[in-house]
């Protein structure tokens, strides 16, 4: 969308006669095709070339019964499964290990790819040690891991969690 927007303002500039230069001095955004290939590029160095029949890839983020149930991740795999994500913030490496044991028995025995992906857990409150600055206040401001239902039926975003945020932050005197 930066691209557009750039030249669009580069032509307006050439017909007013005045030169062109991004505001920030920094680079052009990338051209459409130039960024479109990179997507292409990087999609299949992480997720794998798109299957024959389709051009999205499917990522499936399997529970901990995948650890047990061989049958779950045979029929994942079976019906088009190109990367199997682990959550690292849950289980431990021998479920993990168990996982990846099940999906390459699937692989080998279905005669199909499919890729692995950890997502490491990021730090938990607590983690901090000795650089945290207190005890969150739970009636100051309310993060939470699942998007909220407002009032209006609508999914609150980034957007309204900083609004509360802020709205906390005037009702504890700070701002």
């Amino acid at each position: 969308m930066l691209a557009g927007i750039e030249s669009v303002l580069k032509l307006l500039h050439r017909l007013a006669g005045r030169e062109w230069a991004s505001p920030d001095g920094s680079r052009p955004g990338l051209g459409f095709a130039e960024g479109n290939t990179l997507l292409h590029a990087n999609t299949d160095a992480l997720l794998g070339p798109a299957p024959r029949k389709r051009s999205v890839r499917i990522m499936v983020t399997v529970p901990l019964e995948a650890a047990e149930d061989y049958e779950l991740v045979r029929q994942l795999v079976a019906k088009g499964m190109n990367c199997m994500r682990m959550n690292c913030a849950h289980d431990n490496i021998e479920a993990w290990n168990a996982m990846i044991a099940k999906l390459q028995r699937a692989k080998q025995e279905l005669g199909k790819e499919c890729r692995i992906e950890m997502d490491l857990a990021g730090p938990r409150p607590g983690d901090l040690g000795d650089a945290s600055v207190g005890e969150p206040r739970k009636d100051r401001c309310a993060v939470t891991r699942r998007n909220h239902r407002r009032g209006d039926g609508r999914t609150g975003g980034m957007r309204d969690v900083e609004q509360r945020a802020a709205s906390g932050a005037r009702g504890a005197g700070v701002g």
